[in-house]
């Protein structure tokens, strides 16, 4: 179905990706495809490739007739489409030998969608690939130039698949524009406990769908015969409606402190009001034999009409205390196209990627998904794997990510900051604290002396730390629900004294109800999974120019 999905977009009309013209308009040169050439180091501001936004045709390199390199026709690149045959393909002008990077592949089989034909079609629905770094780990694997008559063949008019995005709020710190992923400003971060939908960070996978909310339908497969779809209406209109303030993080939040490549900091984050029913409630509704399945050991799978899947143990799912929902709204407000609606599920207290946008299908199964998000990513591998060419998918000793871990992050004062203490010799500090599993956050201390000594900060806003909760917006008052599970963040203040001048290394930690406590350091790995170490920033200490 993927292949004829994308033969469907390569023919489609439409504009090609401006991504190609940038990378592939030198692709036979000297730097474009080598792995020596120079790359945008880590936090450089210019444009990544998957950033650009107005498309222009797709131009190929000059075929050089004096070139060494063999020529292949795309008739013999065509018969090579699968593992046994060898698994070619072409880009740009170039031809790849891809057999032994398939099993390493991060995407899995989808790279057999391209099989014996161009990249192009594929990496237009999947335009994560357009960097350079994708480009380097292609470079060893080129075996040769595509015939010049293939190649004039081989200009498509692309339909953008990412052409239809919704409109974002300008003050989002994007990471990456296709697909969208992007992070909520400190400042929001710092201010708002509860974190405006428009400023609320986006992780997205794929292109956003476009719904209509009241064709949606979402199908239940229960096993045994256990199936029902619920239109949304009926979603909202035949269960109890529940409100739940709970913290969604994403797996990478601040991944960048693990490894440095990554592009998450402190702000893949946020914190909201959901409102929608109990997924509970609704398998109660289900056929007698099926609302109360045997959950041990069985998992509930979860499709999105994006085509992004994942799946969480049903134990977890269908535990009255677990509050897992099929959520309309946040903060008062209907869920926008961004944040999944008309309808996603919320999975409290465990990482954002299990909380799947647009849901459009739930499925119990006896095993776990086997997606890609599933199996290959979302996972975290041992600290010795530094290559993608080294990570074991069946490692048991990565098992899927759940819960998150305790976490804290100083929000302000930012790094390298130049801060000017009060006349008490202090500076504020700020920042937010959250636990998984349900546990509440007890405690978050802080240090200007890089953990030598430690003080108290103060716990703003949580239900959970017995503190006063303001009540949502846009919202009648929260019903409190009765068991003694927790989902919500606390934002933390210490007025922390200083030295006058100089570098000052400020540090926090938090502890949560089951004294889990943060680390001073994290495991490395590959791709800065669940980074929870001490929250470390560095500011300038200088002189108070006010002698009033």
């Amino acid at each position: 179905m993927l292949r004829r999905c994308l033969a469907a977009t390569a023919a489609a009309s439409g504009a090609s990706l401006c991504a190609y013209s940038r990378i592939l308009a030198h692709s036979s040169s000297s730097s474009a495809l080598d792995p020596s050439a120079s790359v945008p180091p880590a936090g450089s501001t210019a444009t990544p490739a998957h950033a650009c936004l107005p498309p222009q045709p797709l131009r190929l390199a000059k075929d050089d007739e004096s070139s060494a390199e063999p020529t292949y026709t795309a008739a013999e690149v065509s018969s090579h489409h699968s593992p046994e045959s060898g698994v070619w393909v072409t880009l740009g002008d170039g031809v790849y030998d891809v057999t032994s990077f398939v099993r390493h592949h991060p995407g899995g089989d989808h790279i057999l969608a391209a099989a014996g034909g161009p990249l192009e079609p594929l990496w237009a629905h999947w335009q994560v690939h357009l960097t350079h770094k994708v480009l380097r780990h292609l470079a060893p694997l080129r075996i040769g130039r595509l015939a010049p008559a293939d190649r004039l063949s081989g200009v498509y008019n692309i339909a953008d698949p990412y052409a239809d995005e919704p409109p974002r709020d300008p003050r989002l710190g994007v990471l990456s524009a296709r697909p969208f992923d992007s992070e909520t400003a400190r400042h929001v971060l710092a201010s708002e406990f509860w974190t405006p939908q428009e400023l609320f960070y986006v992780r997205n996978h794929l292109p956003v769908p476009r719904i209509d909310a009241a064709a949606h339908k979402l199908t239940i497969d229960a096993g045994d015969g256990g199936v029902r779809t619920f239109t949304t209406d009926e979603l909202c209109g035949q269960f109890p409606q529940t409100r739940l303030n709970a913290t969604l993080q994403c797996t990478g939040n601040r991944c960048n402190e693990i490894e440095p490549s990554a592009a998450g900091g402190v702000g893949q984050i946020g914190h909201a009001c959901w409102q929608g029913v109990r997924l509970c409630d609704v398998f109660s509704s289900l056929p007698a034999s099926t609302r109360h399945p045997p959950a041990e050991g069985l998992h509930l799978h979860a499709a999105g009409a994006d085509g992004y899947a994942v799946s969480i143990p049903l134990e977890k799912a269908l535990d009255e205390r677990g509050d897992v929902m099929l959520v309309h709204s946040m903060n008062g407000e209907p869920l926008s196209r961004d944040h999944g609606g008309p309808i996603r599920l919320l999975v409290p207290g465990v990482v954002g990627a299990r909380s799947v946008k647009w849901v459009q299908h739930l499925s119990v199964q006896s095993t776990e998904c086997t997606s890609v998000w599933q199996k290959r990513y979302y996972r975290v591998f041992p600290p010795w794997v530094r290559d993608i060419h080294d990570i074991d998918y069946n490692d048991s000793s990565a098992p899927p990510i759940y819960d998150f871990p305790v976490q804290s992050a100083i929000i302000v004062p930012s790094e390298r900051e130049e801060v000017c203490s009060d006349s008490d010799g202090k500076i504020p500090v700020r920042g937010y604290a959250v636990s998984g599993a349900g546990q509440h956050i007890v405690s978050v201390r802080v240090s200007a002396d890089g953990g030598k000594s430690w003080m108290d900060a103060t716990l703003l806003g949580s239900d959970a730390a017995g503190l006063p909760m303001p009540e949502p917006p846009h919202s009648p008052p929260l019903t409190k629900p009765s068991h003694a599970r927790h989902w919500s963040w606390v934002l933390w203040e210490a007025r922390v004294p200083i030295p006058a001048t100089g570098q000052v290394l400020l540090c926090s930690k938090a502890t949560d109800s089951a004294y889990n406590t943060q680390p001073e350091h994290a495991d490395y790995n590959l791709r800065g999974y669940l980074s929870n170490a001490w929250s470390k920033v560095r500011v300038w200490a200088k002189a108070n120019s006010d002698t009033s």
